[in-house]
């Protein structure tokens, strides 16, 4: 369970989420595309985020040239 602390009254924001790699990032849902291209839901998150492809560039095994993609 996390606790809530209030803002401090100094500050601009109560509190700052942040990446593993410092980098904040928004998806906006594929929705629209994956149904423009007859593909199904969750079609390209599943094929973006495949274990087999996120696993080594996450962790360093891979950089982003020797990427297949």
């Amino acid at each position: 369970m996390t606790q809530h602390c209030p803002p401090h009254p100094s500050l601009p924001y109560a509190a700052v989420l942040c990446d593993v790699d410092g980098v904040l990032r928004h998806w906006p849902a594929d929705t629209e595309i994956e149904r423009a291209h007859g593909l199904p839901a969750c079609a390209l998150a599943a094929a973006a985020f495949a274990p087999a492809r996120i696993h080594p560039a996450i962790t360093g095994e891979i950089t982003d040239e020797q990427s297949p993609d």
